[in-house]
């Protein structure tokens, strides 16, 4: 009998294997498919308990052949009913692949050209020309599709207060169409859902049709006879209910039904059966292989699945991967023993419900799943998460708001070998963080009149003891300003003047040379004397402007210290693990996402909602 080798995936939900780096595989033999569902089986209802999930539906094809779809759990726990594997589910952002193949269709058509700029279909009266920093720029239907068109950014659930029922996506383009580009076209990933909202005015527009009307007549092309833009006063057979669990399991946020907006169809609003999104998964592979021209020809899904954004500026969060039209990629180098070199996939998320599609082309294997357990988690499983991703042995956090400590916490070990688990008072090598106390010190003295910053140094140390420069033969001065990094000093004047800290706190980097592989990892950023200053645009949905921060790193310690002025809240973030390529992404992104809990919410509420800078 021959042996199976199951490869498990790149990034596992399974907490047990997602600790594995990308140099590791793990390989588990299985003598027939019926073992590799057995085990299956178990490993979901581990996952299942493991992270209260009520309900899940798993399925996936080899060689276009469904092998496995099945039902786990409730879709609805009130009720006691049990989840059926032709459940219709939210696909949240699974939709924008959906979305994008219809722009493919129509590119076989030869009516629409991805290089054309969007007001080849859509008028200026309907969505004004843009400009950047004062010039005229162009929007590409590329662009847009891509997520790097600088469009509206994605704020659940600000986007929908002022919801309203709409006969078709072109009617809800006007809420954001005065808004400033948040970057110049084709220079910066920036995810967006009312990007694909415009994607979908574009397609009415070209084919003087419904979105809805358009796209359900492709799905039942590809015999999707499941698949619907989700109409909330519709019935559909196996609909699920919806959870978030925090601290204990509850329905989802109201919100959530606003996916059935019309606006929001082509971003996030289809519903499908597992069985259906395997059809599609299978007709985009076939087509690549071209195979299912009347679909799809191989041409036009090769340029769907071109990535846009290398080389270009992304996020952190983005990882490795990169963007195409509709579709996230991820490709493999070849000394990393995986075996799947190319993967195509696409994630779903909203408070009740979390979806993955995720495609293998050259194996021929289509993957689905589904939970009806949201996408917000409680800052202490993030925490745990991101360790185990991180393969971090110990980890201490903590955030002040209004000058009250409201968390602070150990995670994991200090001592590995002795088994020492992490006391939320230990004592911790700061690293650079202590240049941010130093500076403190400085300002005492700034107070008391006995440093000036202006000051040569060498009015106070001799030139014995440090020698006078030269700079391309001629003498410089270097004052105490230069020398210095910068330091906050919220709270009591008696420790110090306001007038200090304001100085303390001014950039000394603007219209100066900065390293570009820093603002590659940190985005614009200044750095004045011993603290890194962001300073996020009005125009951007972030609601904190202002951050200040140093982080820290040495061999077996990165440190964070973060604070949020206007705001009043300060965060501290430790590990004893060195993390030099990834410190930029522990500290900032993640002590951003995980710090800012309780701002929207109120610290009584431990639900993390990713606000990406």
């Amino acid at each position: 009998m021959p042996t199976l080798s199951v490869y498990m995936p790149y990034t596992s939900v399974n907490s047990t294997q997602s600790s594995l780096s990308s140099g590791q595989v793990l390989i588990r033999k299985f003598n027939s498919i019926e073992d590799v569902i057995k085990d299956g089986r178990n490993q979901m209802k581990t996952i299942m308990k493991e992270n209260s999930i009520p309900g899940t539906v798993i399925g996936f094809s080899i060689n276009g052949t469904n092998v496995w779809t099945e039902g786990f759990g409730y879709t609805d726990v009130e009720n006691d009913v049990i989840t059926h594997k032709d459940s219709i589910w939210r696909l949240a952002s699974i939709s924008k692949p959906l979305t994008s193949a219809l722009i493919g269709r129509l590119m076989d058509k030869k009516l629409i050209d991805l290089n054309h700029d969007i007001h080849t279909y859509l008028s200026p009266d309907f969505y004004p020309y843009k400009t950047f920093n004062g010039s005229a720029v162009n929007i590409t239907v590329r662009e847009v599709m891509s997520h790097m068109a600088g469009l509206h950014f994605s704020n659940f659930p600000e986007d929908f207060v002022h919801v309203f029922r709409a006969v078709n996506v072109s009617q809800t383009i006007a809420q954001f169409k005065d808004e400033k580009l948040l970057s110049k076209p084709n220079t910066k990933w920036s995810y967006s859902n009312y990007g694909y909202q415009m994607v979908g005015a574009i397609i009415e527009a070209v084919l003087n049709s419904t979105y809805d009307k358009e796209i359900e007549k492709m799905f039942r092309q590809l015999n999707m006879n499941s698949t619907f833009v989700e109409k909330r006063e519709a019935i559909y057979k196996h609909r699920p209910q919806y959870y978030t669990n925090t601290t204990k399991l509850e329905k989802s946020d109201i919100v959530d039904e606003l996916v059935t907006y019309e606006g929001n169809w082509p971003a996030g609003g289809i519903i499908a059966t597992a069985s259906d999104l395997l059809r599609f998964g299978n007709a985009m592979i076939s087509a690549n292989n071209g195979k299912q021209k009347d679909f799809l020809s191989k041409e036009t899904v090769k340029e769907l699945w071109t990535p846009e954004t290398i080389g270009k500026i992304k996020p952190i969060e983005l990882g490795k991967d990169d963007y195409a039209k509709g579709w996230f990629v991820t490709n493999i180098p070849e000394s990393d023993p995986y075996p799947y070199k190319t993967i195509i996939l696409h994630s779903g998320g909203l408070s009740g419900t979390s979806t993955w599609l995720i495609l293998f082309p050259k194996q021929n294997i289509v993957g689905v799943a589904f939970a009806n357990r949201g996408v917000t988690y409680d800052g202490r499983n993030q925490m745990k998460e991101m360790m185990e991703k991180q393969s971090i042995p110990g980890t201490v956090i903590g955030f002040s708001i209004n000058g009250t400590n409201v968390w602070t916490e150990g995670f994991g070990y200090t001592d590995v070998e002795n088994d020492v688990t992490t006391h939320k008072d230990s004592v911790w090598r700061l690293c650079s963080i202590s240049k941010s106390l130093t500076s403190a010190l400085i300002g005492r003295l700034m107070d008391k009149k006995l440093i000036d910053l202006n000051h040569d140094i060498h009015t106070y140390l001799s030139p014995d003891f440090y020698p006078y420069k030269t700079f391309n033969g001629s003498a410089v001065n270097i004052t105490v300003r230069e020398v210095m990094a910068h330091l906050a000093g919220l709270g009591d004047v008696k420790f110090l003047s306001e007038k200090t800290v304001k100085e303390l706190w001014t950039p000394e980097t603007i219209g100066k040379i900065k390293p570009k592989d820093w603002i590659q990892h940190l985005g614009p950023f200044e750095y004045a004397k011993a603290w890194f200053i962001k300073t996020i645009a009005e125009s951007d949905p972030y609601p904190y402007k202002t951050i200040m921060w140093h982080g820290g790193n040495l061999d077996g310690v990165t440190t964070m210290l973060l604070l949020f002025p206007k705001q009043n809240i300060v965060g501290v973030v430790f590990t004893n693990k060195e993390l030099r390529e990834d410190c930029v992404e522990f500290t900032l992104v993640y002590g951003i996402y995980t710090l800012s809990v309780g701002i929207v919410y109120g610290p009584q509420d431990w639900a993390v909602v990713m606000q990406p800078l």
